[in-house]
């Protein structure tokens, strides 16, 4: 799937920060891989996921694309719940 959306397999590489944020929240990877590929880009750079079932909350995340390392950087990311 990622294949077809991208024309070939996505890199992610996460910034220490964003390793933090993520072990602060709860997140995992996938969580983080989810949200990128199917959230709602808000802003260049920024995508958001809302959730919604037994608990409501939205997952998201700042991002840029490094040419050099041909990948992802996920620079920061959060859980933010609602009612």
């Amino acid at each position: 799937m990622l294949r077809q959306l991208f024309g070939k397999r996505t890199r992610f590489v996460f910034t220490r920060y964003a390793l933090l944020k993520c072990k602060e929240f709860g997140l995992s990877q996938e969580h983080i891989e989810d949200v990128f590929l199917h959230g709602v880009e808000v802003k260049p750079g920024m995508r958001i996921r809302k959730y919604t079932g037994y608990a409501h909350y939205s997952i998201g995340l700042r991002y840029t694309y490094d040419k050099e390392i041909e990948a992802y950087l996920i620079i920061s990311c959060w859980k933010q719940e609602y009612t």
